[in-house]
């Protein structure tokens, strides 16, 4: 995160279901202080299978709230990194979709690097909109 947190184009906030309140100390830490909590997610309780808790991230709240990181951004211009294709089906060219981390082994497992250098490479050749890049480079977590 202090890698990407350093590139002039990048712009870093942290997306979660849990409550600003409870994010807040491994966030300021991480991204700076920028937050997106369960308050900018929105239902998701449509399919069939959904749980009374499914929710869907709200990109079109994010973009429209005054003062907040994302105000005034739009599909060409934002990456979403989630290990949920179901959260993010509204904007799935947005979606870098990360391996689930599910168990301690996952820590070394290298993914977090590949989505490192992954996301440099988007930062830096990139042009325009952004899906463009994401819909022909994937990460390889397979390295």
């Amino acid at each position: 995160v202090k890698e990407l947190r350093k590139h002039p184009r990048c712009e870093l906030a942290f997306y979660t279901s849990m409550r600003e309140s409870n994010a807040i100390p491994a966030v300021k830490h991480m991204t700076g202080g920028a937050v997106y909590d369960r308050d900018y997610n929105k239902a998701d309780n449509v399919r069939e299978d959904a749980k009374d808790w499914d929710t869907m991230r709200d990109l079109d709240r994010i973009w429209s709230t005054q003062g907040k990181l994302g105000f005034g951004f739009n599909h060409a211009t934002t990456i979403m990194v989630d290990d949920s294709e179901r959260k993010m089906r509204h904007a799935p060219l947005n979606l870098v979709k990360v391996p689930e981390f599910k168990d301690k082994h996952h820590i070394n497992d290298g993914s977090m690097f590949v989505l490192l250098e992954y996301l440099i490479d988007l930062l830096d050749n990139a042009q325009g909109d952004v899906r463009d890049f994401i819909q022909t480079s994937k990460p390889d977590y397979q390295k």
